[in-house]
């Protein structure tokens, strides 16, 4: 305890007021995708201008409250793993009728509602918490539909979309943290995931 009174100490030193999502993770020794999905669930809370680059900004009271929270209780901040394993959750993906997809379609459309028509791969991998190399074979593979425009792949949002709604996508073992949770929100929102 008191080793980490010292560190709140320095950082407040160091950050009086605020600071971005780099110095986030990096002072909370997390990875760039685990502060993705931290900021943009809300589960810190930040203010989020919507732009390309420093786009967070996070209060130090609340990085300061984040850092206490972990150390006391690890497991509030788990990642939703194994969503698909669930019958209950795995049954709905599987089974959804046409309103439910055109529901799920309406929550995709609303997280990406402030980026652009045509996302960059590391635009979509920022949003989603994948690697941009991750992105960059979905596109390379076709299963995402994209153009290869100056050594860059460039995504429709409407094609990201439609891949992040496929039974092929929701079936990835290895789903990113952000992945997960706009899943798992959905379910939340039609009843039917519960804790």
């Amino acid at each position: 305890m008191k080793r980490l009174n010292r560190y709140i100490e320095m950082i407040r030193k160091q950050f009086p007021e605020t600071m971005s999502k780099e110095q986030f993770y990096k002072i909370a020794h997390i990875s760039k995708a685990t502060a993705q999905g931290l900021l943009s669930s809300g589960i810190v809370p930040c203010t989020d201008s919507g732009k390309k680059t420093r786009r967070y900004t996070i209060r130090t009271d609340d990085v300061v409250k984040y850092l206490e929270d972990i150390h006391f209780d690890p497991r509030k901040f788990q990642a939703p793993r194994a969503l698909r394993y669930t019958k209950e959750s795995g049954d709905f993906f599987s089974h959804m009728n046409d309103a439910q997809r055109a529901q799920l379609r309406k929550h995709f459309e609303q997280y990406f509602k402030c980026c652009d028509d045509l996302m960059s791969a590391i635009m979509v991998a920022d949003q989603l918490g994948y690697s941009k190399s991750a992105v960059a074979k979905w596109c390379e593979s076709g299963k995402v539909k994209s153009f290869y425009v100056s050594g860059k792949y460039l995504i429709p949002k409407i094609c990201l979309i439609d891949y992040l709604m496929s039974s092929e996508a929701m079936c990835v073992r290895q789903k990113s943290f952000r992945y997960e949770l706009l899943l798992k929100e959905f379910l939340e929102k039609k009843g039917e995931r519960k804790e």
